[in-house]
């Protein structure tokens, strides 16, 4: 009777095994489709920038996206071999002929490429085209005066003009031949700023770049206080941190020793848009200590709060 009792056990928990297991593994998506919506099969542009466009498929993680030149089976160049979480994705060509294909894929499976052609037409009257920069990123923080700008460099263009708008409505305007450049005289403030692509033979040019902000903070922030526990409180495990934190945090590193001067810190964590932390087990019948400091999205640091001791009754 009692080997029969744990041969159910044993199977009972085998069936959870399993059944835990196979929601854990990923779904196949071998014959999954992926419908393409742009652009569509041998499209002649006369833009340099495309957006490739395709639906969603389910259990798709992310999507290896192709382009060459001219084809596949003729390959002459690799223009493009990138993984990605979105359905779009916006890239500038040269003038030519190209294939590109799509396919799925998660940690376990791929579904098969799906595949157009395309074409760029020749044309460098750069009028109303428009254009797309790299780097920096929209709301870009930062604490250092040097920043560098990327952009792709662009078909038939010979100059770029770059536009900065400071806090004061104050435009610089800086014209270049090179596909990046560095400012490093920036002064605390907001900032937007924007490029366009010139032909000087025709006299053309695009349209300008979507306008990006970059803040440049150099001031620390406030540091977070204490709140929970107090000074000289008492607590049992899980203790429970808490804080408050003012605007401009953007996270806060928590230290916790068993000594008032830290030399021994025995768990540490960065936190991030949250204000509480659930530490783990800690030893009952024992004295702690802790502290913690802010950081805003520039990367600037407050110093330490005060340092509060709690006692861990079990």
């Amino acid at each position: 009777m009692k080997t029969f009792n744990n041969s159910l056990l044993i199977a009972f928990w085998l069936m959870l095994f399993f059944s835990s297991c196979k929601d854990i593994i990923e779904k196949d998506i071998t014959n999954t489709q992926i419908e393409i919506l742009s652009p569509y099969e041998n499209y002649i542009s006369s833009k340099y920038e495309i957006t490739f466009w395709w639906k969603e498929a389910k259990n798709v993680q992310k999507y290896r996206l192709q382009i060459v030149s001219p084809t596949f089976d003729s390959l002459q160049s690799i223009i493009l071999d990138t993984l990605i979480a979105n359905t779009q994705y916006l890239y500038t060509l040269y003038p030519g002929r190209y294939q590109w294909r799509i396919r799925g894929e998660n940690g376990s499976s791929a579904t098969q490429y799906y595949q157009r052609n395309l074409t760029i037409d020749t044309n460098t009257n750069l009028s109303n085209q428009s254009f797309n920069v790299l780097s920096p990123q929209q709301d870009f923080y930062t604490n250092n005066r040097k920043v560098l700008f990327t952009w792709l460099v662009y078909p038939y263009a010979d100059l770029y003009e770059y536009n900065l708008l400071d806090t004061f409505n104050t435009i610089q305007k800086i014209k270049t031949t090179k596909d990046a450049f560095i400012l490093d005289t920036l002064s605390e403030g907001v900032y937007k700023w924007q490029i366009r692509a010139h032909n000087s033979i025709n006299n053309t040019t695009t349209q300008f770049s979507l306008a990006r902000s970059i803040i440049v903070d150099f001031t620390a922030p406030n540091t977070s206080s204490l709140a929970l526990p107090l000074n000289g409180d008492t607590a049992s495990n899980p203790v429970k941190l808490t804080w408050n934190r003012p605007l401009d945090a953007y996270a806060d590193s928590i230290y916790i020793a068993n000594d008032s001067n830290f030399s021994s810190i025995i768990s540490a964590a960065f936190i991030y848009n949250e204000s509480y932390w659930i530490l783990p087990t800690l030893n009952a019948s024992s004295y702690y200590y802790w502290k913690l400091r802010t950081v805003d999205r520039a990367n600037n640091w407050s110093g330490y709060s005060i340092v509060h001791r709690f006692y861990v009754t079990q």
